[in-house]
């Protein structure tokens, strides 16, 4: 425990739009207000393609980025999507929703229906709490909102200054009383102004993505402090906040805004791809290094030694042999390669460490799967050039 999109796996993100000035920041092209598409995440995610995103349109996201959320430093829009390391973009099955994903990373951003909407995911939230306004509800409502209801505005906690001044369909995300990290977000289904003038009586914020829906599962389920429970968030004691931030951080944005920085000097220089991931292969054998030096006397880190000393081919024979005991139960199969990869695989590999098939000899994730099944070490079957896994060889 980190724009408009690529429409298409290949294509470039449209040139950022900048807000009208009488239009709120936060509620660019939102077409939720009326009653849209509340919770979009209820179902376990599938992905239909996975595209590299290039520097080019990586800048455009990282502007994009800096124009719908203008809470942010420039500092942490830079480490929020960075330059360095490699991103790519999901799309999901079943939807125009694609994710935006750094390599080894929990999604930090998605495009809900393809059309250059920007909104951050939980785990974003989580590092930069004030990345959206925020409307504060709470304990016990929170468990609707973690099934999935809509904030109705009488759980809102009104401060004394009042509501924050947003538009009807401005973005904004919600936190519990006494908790400082977001547990959804959304966008409001009226104005702040008609939500005083009514009485604070009906709907407040229709929520797109909430903790612990599939959004948040196919992050790595992470729980960042101790008020997130299994069915509410409550109050959560400020040390163990700022502690659970710091740790998130030091997996989801440290290594990125070391990346921004090194990278931010060259913005304008396509050409320093090469040395980038030159640099970051010397970070892995340092690392690796070291790893092996506290190996003796700790399990886990001789676990990390091990993998990081891998060549990419190994690591992800490794990585599928770990996902299978953890886990990639057998209640979970038939499921598709692609969502093995992204959704077990990544997230059975230690932080930092980069999990890339492009970069080993079989180039692709489906000729990796294919040598698997060949090897007799898992059972695939492909249909209409999709390949599903149906099952795994324990014993291996």
């Amino acid at each position: 425990h980190a724009a408009p999109s690529l429409p298409t796996a290949r294509a470039e993100a449209p040139p950022p739009r900048s807000p009208p000035p009488t239009q709120h920041p936060h509620a660019l092209t939102c077409p939720l207000a009326s009653g849209g598409c509340a919770m979009s995440f209820r179902k376990e995610l599938s992905v239909s393609t996975q595209a590299p995103v290039g520097k080019k349109d990586l800048k455009k996201l990282r502007q994009t980025a800096a124009d719908t959320f203008p809470a942010l430093t420039a500092r942490e829009v830079d480490a929020l999507v960075p330059l360095g390391g490699e991103w790519s973009a999901l799309k999901l099955k079943g939807s125009g929703t694609v994710l935006y994903q750094q390599t080894g990373k929990p999604p930090s951003l998605f495009d809900l229906e393809g059309r250059g909407d920007l909104w951050p995911t939980v785990y974003a939230c989580w590092v930069w709490p004030h990345i959206l306004p925020c409307l504060e509800t709470h304990g016990p409502v929170t468990r609707h909102l973690v099934k999935g209801a809509d904030l109705m505005l009488p759980g809102v906690i009104v401060p004394d200054g009042g509501l924050p001044p947003l538009p009807a369909g401005a973005k904004a995300c919600v936190r519990a009383a006494g908790n400082a990290l977001p547990l959804a977000v959304g966008a409001l289904a009226t104005s702040a102004a008609d939500a005083a003038a009514g009485g604070m009586k009906g709907k407040g914020l229709v929520v797109v993505h909430v903790y612990r829906d599939a959004l948040w599962s196919f992050g790595g389920r992470v729980v960042p402090n101790a008020g997130f429970g299994a069915e509410e968030v409550l109050a959560c004691d400020d040390a163990a906040v700022d502690a659970a931030t710091a740790a998130l951080a030091g997996v989801a944005v440290s290594g990125a805004g070391a990346d921004a920085a090194g990278a931010g000097g060259n913005d304008d220089d396509d050409d320093d791809d090469e040395e980038e991931e030159d640099d970051g292969a010397a970070v892995a054998s340092g690392d690796a290094g070291s790893g092996a030096a506290a190996a003796a006397a700790d399990p886990e880190a001789a676990a990390v030694s091990f993998l990081t000393s891998l060549s990419m081919d190994e690591l992800l024979a490794e990585t599928l042999k770990n996902a299978a005991a953890s886990t990639l139960t057998d209640d979970k199969l038939p499921m598709d390669a692609a969502d093995v990869y992204q959704k077990h695989m990544q997230l059975a590999k230690p932080p930092g460490v980069p999990l890339d098939a492009k970069r080993s000899s079989y180039k692709q994730v489906a000729k990796f799967f294919k040598a698997q099944h060949k090897a007799k070490l898992i059972n695939t079957k492909e249909h209409k050039g999709e390949i599903k896994v149906l099952g795994l060889d324990r014993s291996a």
